[in-house]
Formats: C-alpha cells, structure tokens, sequence
C-alpha cells in the first residue's frame, strides 16, 4: 500500500484503530512496506468470500427445501436420539471428571494433614530442646563474667551436652551454639570448634536485634561446612536482664524432607511445599531449587486459607504452567504451611482414559448410525458432497479471517505493550504511529498525539513538559539530516528529573523513519554501582593484611600482588609481575613453592602449608600459605591463587604463652604445673632404675613480715633476690615455686637421705644473711620439709602430701629447721584434716556456741558484752579458738562462721530488755565480702536491733592486705550508725597511721600489756601512754584482760574508760547473766562493781 494511501486513511479516520495497524505492518524496520507480499489479497479475500457465501447458501437452501419434506421425520428421529446419546455420555464423563478431583482433593488434604502433623511434631522438638538449652545458658550467663562464659561455651562438657540433645532430634544434622559476637562456640559435630563467623546471616541477626523466645526459622541455605542444604531453626540467648549473649542453632537437612515424603506410600504425582506463613518458600519435593526464597503470588487465596487454619483450592499454576489442586495445612503455633500439591493432568489421566473409551464406544454407536443414514440417503450422496465441500470452503475462509484477525491482534498489542517509546514518521516527516509508552514517558496530555503532527509539533508538545532539553530547530535538522543519509541516529540524553533515555531513529525504505524512546535510567545506574562495586573490590583486594598473590597455571608467573604482598617480599608489584618464582627467591626456597604450586593445583581443593625463612632485610619469619586453583571453563586451573599469612608473631605469643603456662610470672621458676611433670617422670624413671629421691618442701619464715611491714612491691623484690639464692644453691637440682613463700624440690643426685640433707641445708645457708629490701635489711629464714622416695611415698600426691607434712611439723617446733617425714606427722596431718572437715559441718550440726564476757565502764556499771565463739565437738569436746579460728580462716569456712555469729549475736541482743552494746570480732577475711555491707544491714533489720548498740572488733590485719577496700568497707559500715573499735591495739605495727587514717569509735589495750601493769613499769608507761592518746583524739579506751583490783586502781587513776576481763566476769552462756540483760529467768551472775 503507498504511503499516499495510508495518509489518505488517516485523515479519514478519527482514531488509529485497524489501520494502525496495518500501517505499521507496512513501516516497521526499514521498509515502509512489512513482507505481506499478499497483502493485498488478504485485505480483499473477505469480501470475496462473502459473495461466494451468499451464492453458495441459495443453493443449499433451495436443495434442503426440497428433501428435507420427505426425510423430515426420519432425521428429526435420528437426530434426536443421537443428541440424547450424546448428552448422556458427556453428562457420564463430567460426572466421572468431578469424582476424579473430589477424590484427588480428599486425598492431598489427608496427605498435607499426616505431613502437617509428623512436620509439626518435628518442629516442637527442636523447639522444646533449644528451649532447655536457651535456658540452662541464659541462667548460666546472667551470673558469669563473659570470658567466663564463653569458655562454658565452648568447654567440651558443652560440647557432650548438645551432642546429647542432638540424640533427641534424629530430624537435625547438627546443634550447635553461637557466641554474641557471632562465631560458631561450639557444635555437635565436632570440637573443639574451627573459627567460623556467621554473624552476616539472618539468624544471627534476627537473635541479635530482636529480644523474644520465638523460635526463628531461616530460608533453605547451604551450609558453610557441610555445602549441603538447610534450614536453621534459632533462638536467642538472653541473660536475666534480657542482654545478648549468643543463640542455640540447629539445622534440617534437604534429606530430612525427602525422606519424610517418600516415607508416606501414597505420594505418587504429588509434590510437597515447605513454606513460612508469608509465601517464602522453603523446601520443595521434588527437589527443585530454583523454587527456594520463592514467594506465593499476593493475590493467590492460598494466603485467606492460611489465616483461616488451612483448606484446599484450585491454583491456575503455583510454581508451574499448569493447573493445581493444592491442600494447605498451617503448623499450629509456628510460622510455617505444609502444601500438598497435585496437577489436574496427573489427577485426569485416568479419567482421559475413561473418557477415550466411552468416546469410541460412543463414536462406534454413532457411527452405526450414519451408515445406516448413509444407506437410506445414498441416493444424496451427491448433494451431500457439494455440501461438504461448500462447508470446508467456508471453515478454510474463516480461518483465514481469524488468522488475520489474530495477526491485527498482536501486531496491536506488541505496539502498546512495548517497553520502549515508539513513534514512525512518513516521509513527509508526517506522524503515522505513536504507542502508549511514547505518551507515558514524556507525560504527554490524551489526544494530542494525533497522526499528521510533524516533527517540530511533537518537539513542541515535549517542550511544554520539560522533556525537550535541546534546541527545537538542531534537533529536527540533525533528525532529517541523518534519515536522509540513510543513516542510523542514536543518542543519550539526561533529563532534568534525572531520568536517562536512550533514543534511536532508523530510516525505513519509503523517507520515513522510526524512532524508538527507551527509559535507561536503571541500567545507566546500576552500570555506575557496578564499576563502584569493582573499584571497591579492587580496594579491598589491596587493603587485606594477608598478602594475595595470583600465579597463571600454566607459566607460573606472578600475574597479581597486593600492597601486603609488596610490603612482605620488600618489593613493587611492578618488579614481580611477569616473573616466575624461581626470579623472585633463593633456589631452596623456590623448588619448595614451585613444589606447593604444583600440589596445590593437581590436587583440585584447598591445601595449607607453613614454610619458614628470612626475608630481604635478614628478618626470620614464618608463614602459613593457603593455595587454591581457579579453574576456568574447560575445567582446567587457569590461575593459582594463594593467601599468605604471616604468624611469626603469634607463634612467638604461643612459645611465650606455653612458657607462661609451666613457669612462674614473677620468679620465672617452674609452677606447680611443671613440679607435677617433673615428679611424674623423676617417678618413671626412679621406677625403672631402682633409684631413690628426695621432695623437699620449702618456706620462707617472716615472709609475711615484709609484706606487711614494706608492701607487696618490696616483698616481690626480695622473692626475686631469695629465688637468684636458691636456684645458686640448688645447682642442678629441680626448684619450683608453689605460690607465695612456698617452693618445691627434687633431690636426685647423690646418696641419699644425706645428699637431701645436704641440699636442705645449702637453701637454709643461702638464705640466713640479711638480704636487701629497698635500702632496708630484713632477715628471711627457711623451713624444710622432706619426703624420700620409695620409703615416703611411690606417687607423686604422697610424695607432695608427706613433704608437707614434714614441713608442717619443721615449722612446729622452730624455724629454720629440718625435718623428715615420719609416720606420727602424717597422723598429725590426718587428725588436722579430720579437724577442718569437721569444722565445716559445726554450723548445721550446731556444736558452735557463743559465750559472753561482760564489759563495764571504770565505775562498774555493764554498758554491754563481747560475744566469744566456741566449739563443743562432739568427741573432742571444747576445741581452743587458736586452734580452730586460724583453721577457719585459712579453708574459707570463716566468712560462713562469721555469719553465723553476726547473726545470732544479734538476734540475742535483740531479745534483751536493756539496750546493752554487742561487740563482736571480726576477720579480715570477712571485709573481703563483696555483700559485707549489706549482711550487716540486713542482719540490723531482721532483728530489728539499733545500729549504735552493735560494735565490730578489728585488729590491724584486717586493713594490712588491702588497706584502701577495707577502710571504704568500714566507713560504709559506721555510716549504718555501727560502732568500729580497734582490738589488740599496740601489737602491730601501724597502730598509729590507722588511727590516724581511719575515725574509730573505741582502742582495745591488749591484755599482754595489762597482764604486767602492777609489775613492769615500761607496760604501766606503754598503757599510760596509749590512754593520753585516746583521750587526746576523744576515743573510749578499752582495757582487755583486768584481773585484779590492783590493776583496775592504776587504770582509774590513769583515766581509762572501760574495762574487760575475769574480774568483771568470766565468758559464759547468757543464761549465766539473766538478771544483768533483764532476764527474768537464770542465775544471778557475780559481777564486781568497783566503788
């Protein structure tokens, strides 16, 4: 068709309708003709077909008049009963359809619903286990420090444990426990556990940042161990305050579903779908992974199913091009659906089959009946033929029509469904086509793109929406100027909105053109991400602190290095690129890598290897390289990548962390560790030979001195000059320090007892002088312990046992001495041990008891009590307080004890009519308490006892270990109103600077000085002296241990305000002091009142 004539057809219509499209079949591409060679008899066959029809009828209705008078009743007949036949069958058919999907649908519901249930079983019991786990290390951790507690976590203990949870859940492949930092702590599968961080993936993140119990199930992911496929079930770890400390992991295998879907006999064409309650699809059986991470269509009823607790519907195609039948099955209490599925052609096959058979059945009884219609209306044979062939001629006629109306059809619809703007001119530069994309992107008002616009009036049209950015007149002449060259034009133009189009304009065969409009925004930005994503890379690359090097395959020679690289081989990339291993380092050191390469890429997988040398500038160092080959398309290696990470300074930490950990840190002796591996194999070996050998324990006297006289800055000092002693006088022999003054040797030479003796003394003798102490010379001596071997012990626990058992009895009878174990010291030792077992259970069996010694002002009026402990052994009667108080204090059973006493002291003062004081005696080791303060507090309350009438009892050594805690510990206690008083004062050694340090209520003298008051004048001038002190700094002075009239003269005279001991009233049980506390009941206690 010219192009005249398609002009000539757009004037005279109003729309683009059919002619549309027929232009644009005629102009799309290059030609302004499409190759319809036929074109024009197509447009023209129609009306032809029409005239042959109408003729064609005439005929046929005048024949049919004819004979349709004397065959009417016979064919109304047959046609009749052939019609009712026909119907029943296919009422037959549909009915056997419907039975066929009403029974499909039954059974995908049973189905879902069996899988829905052993699914959801499953769910709960890792539910349940990570639940017990979620607890058990929640509780563990809110009260844990978290170095602490992440030891627990990857402890093996641990690891036994989740392997024992994992025995409850044969549906998981593994448990598995996360720290807060988001490494894998531990796991079922293996311990001690490689480092593997995952806190980028959704579990983590999800425990991270949300604080609820919910069990969280990710998408089907590949694991990073195993690279098979799971689905993590987590939950967070949470202290008792709520904070983050990790998350239980645990994972099901792909298998796992597989297994649970071939397990159920009547799955045949079903296919299962494992999803979360939003549509994201997890697992699909038959396996097909292009599904997972998938979402069901928004506007699919499978979602008003899932709300409504499940049922089944018809999807026109879930996940495939075909129908479906699916039964929708949520888990009860847990984000996820269970869906069965089967296609409409698995569940009609059968029914298909049917079907053929009633068809031919049906097909056979009709065709009985046409030839006996044949036989009666053979003599219209002919007519029936021309009608037959007049009938195909039409069908041929109007499937022709249809074709091209089809062909309209789409030609109509891929012009408005383009993605691209489209536009076509004539040659006259006139617009013949325009598409809805044209008017949508340049927002273009309906109707104004009307066919016979030219050029310059659609520039025009864009221009009043700002979608015109150049010059109206340039663009039109370069636009005609290129068509007219023949030429392909294309440009890319940036708009003010942001947008980028990309715009061509090809000439076609008549002088028109078509021009296509294309939005390339998106593309144009995410090519700029994607040269951003590369640079970045590259500098990432760059930047890592392991050196990256990439080697070709083939050659070997250097092809990529890093700033890490560079700075390790001390050279510029430029001078290793292009060289091979053999250029760059020494031949030894060379054929070694050169040997790794070629491992590495023969083995196909990742090797790891370490290799030791010196670098350029002579530094030692030491490297663990990881080699893998990059295998190309043809699946040969095409390159050899290696990461080399220098550990020379982390092994340098082990060794010294492997030192640390069997010496000493301040003498750098062996430790305890060392002695046990020492002994263990001086045992082995004494075993074999017959030899005998000796275990000396050793420690310090008046030790203790320095520290408390000096600090434990000068104490270390002096350990250091005493251990250079030692080890002088031990030459070979093995020395170990234990701990503290206490240190350990193994005598192995020489005839032995002497050679052990020999020994003990040469350590006695290196250390008798006086030896530096900051300027200061101090006197340290030392007692000796020995224990022989066979004769004392054939392991090493005897051994150390009976060493320190001699020493024991060694310092017993005298410092400085020696002494070898006998049998009557390991007696001793037992009955020692028996004592500190027993002590442990005085307080539930009740044998502690608490005397009571009153205490009086100068006049004799009882102002309060000291409560004094006791213990009534059961078989040992009356334990002395010398004897078991130190005991106490050095097992720890103290700070029970003197709770115990706090508290019933308490309790008892309560209970009195009379405010009297309590006093009672404390520890130091109680002030190391961390809830001190609050017991004390707590007791007050509980009895509900004035703070003021309580006094605490401390002597110097409570404030020597750790002077600044316990003075804050004290102030805290005086400002709940309790009174402080320092006992035993003037037996230390800083009485005064704590005085002075520290506002105590009340000075206890110590009876020592008391006891020789009224015979020795330097303890009369000592007291007298301590008496103008209290009363200068307006202290109450306490005497301890009157025991005569005498001495309760000189304390009057000399201003003392109260005063304690026999001759006021021995300690006894309050029973005894009844009337005193206002008692109704008990004796009447004999009390001395001075007058």
């Amino acid at each position: 068709m010219p192009p005249a004539v398609v002009n000539q057809k757009l004037r005279n219509t109003a729309g683009y309708g059919t002619n549309k499209k027929q232009l644009f079949i005629q102009n799309i591409e290059t030609t302004a003709l499409l190759s319809f060679p036929t074109s024009r008899s197509i447009i023209e066959k129609p009306r032809k077909h029409r005239e042959a029809k109408k003729n064609s009828g005439s005929r046929h209705a005048l024949l049919s008049f004819l004979h349709r008078i004397s065959f009417r009743g016979l064919i109304g007949i047959t046609l009749g009963l052939i019609g009712l036949a026909v119907l029943a069958v296919g009422a037959t058919i549909m009915a056997l359809r419907e039975d066929a999907l009403r029974d499909a649908t039954n059974d995908t519901a049973n189905i879902a619903t069996v899988l829905a249930e052993q699914t959801e079983r499953s769910v709960q019991a890792i539910d349940i286990i990570t639940s017990d786990i979620v607890d058990r290390f929640g509780n563990l951790g809110g009260g844990m420090a978290p170095d602490s507690f992440l030891a627990l976590l990857r402890s093996r203990i641990t690891h036994d444990q989740l392997v024992e949870r994992l025995g409850h859940l044969p549906q998981t492949d593994f448990v598995a426990l996360i720290d807060r930092d988001g490494h894998i702590a531990n796991s079922s599968r293996t311990w001690p556990m490689p480092y593997n961080d995952v806190s980028r993936r959704d579990y983590y993140i999800h425990a991270r940042d949300n604080t609820g119990r919910q069990l969280f199930i990710s998408d089907l992911v590949r694991n990073r161990i195993t690279n098979e496929r799971n689905i993590f079930f987590s939950k967070r770890i949470s202290g008792p305050n709520g904070e983050f400390l990790g998350l239980v992991l645990t994972g099901i295998k792909l298998s796992y579903f597989q297994h649970v879907y071939n397990s159920i006999t009547s799955l045949r064409n079903q296919s299962f779908v494992f999803s979360r309650t939003d549509g994201t699809v997890l697992v699909r059986h038959p396996d097909d992974e292009e599904f997972a991470r998938q979402k069901i269509p928004e506007e699919s009823e499978w979602y008003a199913l899932v709300a409504q607790g499940g049922g089944s519907f018809r999807s026109p195609g879930l996940f495939s091009d075909e129908p479906l039948l699916v039964a929708v099955r949520p888990l009860q209490g847990y984000h996820l659906v269970v869906n069965v599925s089967v296609s409409e052609r698995a569940i009609l096959a059968s029914w298909r089959h049917r079907a053929i058979l009633i068809a031919i059945g049906t097909g056979l009884a009709l065709l009985c009946s046409l030839l006996l219609l044949y036989a009666l209306n053979h003599q219209f044979a002919q007519l029936a033929a021309s009608r037959s062939s007049l009938l195909e001629r039409e069908a041929r006629l109007a499937e022709k029509s249809h074709e091209l109306e089809q062909a309209n059809t789409r030609i109509d619809t891929a012009i408005d469904n383009m993605l691209q703007g489209l536009v076509m001119f004539d040659a006259d530069g006139k617009l013949v086509v325009c598409n809805k994309r044209f008017i949508e992107l340049y927002n273009l008002p309906a109707g104004a793109m009307r066919p016979g616009l030219t050029l310059r009036q659609v520039m025009e049209l864009r221009k009043k929406t700002g979608s015109m950015p150049a010059d109206i007149d340039t663009h039109v002449a370069l636009v005609r100027k290129s068509m007219e060259a023949g030429q392909t034009r294309t440009q890319i133009v940036d708009f003010p909105d942001g947008r980028t189009f990309c715009i061509t304009n090809r000439p076609s065969g008549d002088g028109g053109w078509v021009a296509t409009h294309e939005d390339i925004t998106e593309r144009r930005t995410a090519e700029r991400e994607l040269v951003r994503a590369r640079n970045m890379l590259g500098a990432v690359v760059e930047n890592i602190p392991e050196m990256l090097i990439v080697k070709d395959a083939k050659s070997g020679r250097y092809i990529f290095l890093n700033r890490a690289g560079e700075s390790f081989l001390g050279a510029p990339k430029d001078e290793v690129i292009g060289k091979t291993t053999a250029e760059l380092h020494p031949p030894e050191r060379a054929n070694i890598i050169i040997a790794r390469d070629r491992a590495a890429l023969q083995s196909g997988h990742l090797t790891v290897d370490t290799l030791s040398f010196q670098t350029a500038t002579d530094q030692f160092r030491e490297v663990i390289s990881k080699r893998v080959a990059i295998r190309g398309r043809d699946g040969e290696p095409e390159y050899l990548l290696n990461v080399v990470e220098d550990v020379t300074e982390r092994r340098r930490n082990e060794s010294r962390i492997e030192h640390l950990a069997h010496h000493d840190s301040l003498t750098d002796l062996p430790n305890r560790a060392a002695l046990k591996l020492h002994l263990t194999k001086t045992l082995e070996g004494a075993l074999e030979t017959g030899d005998k050998f000796a275990v000396l324990c050793v420690d310090l006297d008046r030790f203790k001195e320095v520290n408390d006289l000096y600090g434990h800055a000068a104490g270390d000092s002096v350990l250091l000059e005493i251990t250079r002693l030692m080890k002088k006088a031990c030459g070979g022999a093995f020395l170990a320090r234990l701990g503290g003054d206490e240190f350990m040797a193994i005598c192995v030479d020489g005839v032995m007892p002497a050679a052990a003796t020999a020994l003990a003394q040469s350590l006695i003798a290196a250390v008798s002088g006086d030896i530096d102490c900051e300027g200061r010379k101090v006197n340290i001596g030392m007692s000796v312990g020995i224990a022989m071997f066979p004769s004392d012990g054939t392991d090493s626990v005897t051994l150390i046992r009976n060493a320190d058992a001699a020493l024991y009895r060694a310092k017993a009878e005298g410092r400085g001495e020696i002494r070898f174990f006998e049998a009557e010291m390991d007696r001793m030792l037992h009955d020692r041990r028996a004592l500190q077992a027993d002590l442990a259970l005085s307080v539930s069996r009740n044998e502690l008891q608490l005397f009571y010694q009153p205490q009086s002002r100068i006049s004799g009026e009882i102002i309060g009590f000291e409560a004094l402990l006791r213990w009534d052994h059961l078989r040992r009667g009356f334990v002395p307080p010398n004897t078991f108080i130190p005991l106490a204090e050095e097992t720890g059973l103290i700070n029970e004890i003197g709770e115990w006493v706090l508290r019933e002291a308490c309790r008892e003062a309560a209970s009195w009519r009379k405010p009297l004081q309590i006093a009672i005696n404390l520890s130091p080791l109680q002030l190391r308490q961390g809830d001190f303060v609050s017991l004390v507090h707590s007791v007050l309350l509980e009895n509900n006892l004035a703070p003021d009438r309580l006094v605490l009892e401390i002597t110097e050594g409570a404030l020597m270990d750790d002077y600044s805690r316990a003075v804050s510990i004290l102030r805290r206690v005086k400002a709940l109103g309790v009174r402080i008083a320092m006992d035993d004062f003037g037996t230390g050694y800083s009485s005064l600077s704590y005085l002075q340090s520290f506002p105590f209520d009340k000075i206890k003298i110590d009876q020592t000085f008391i006891s020789n008051l009224d015979r020795n004048a330097q303890s009369a001038a000592i007291v007298r002296a301590v008496l103008a002190l209290g009363h200068n700094l307006d202290l109450i002075t306490v005497a301890e241990g009157v025991e005569t009239p005498e001495q309760l003269t000189i304390l009057r005279n000399d201003g003392c305000n109260e005063i304690q001991g026999y001759l006021i009233g021995r300690p006894q049980p309050i029973e005894e002091y009844a009337a005193i506390v206002g008692r109704s009941t008990g004796k009447n206690a004999r009390i001395v009142v001075a007058g």
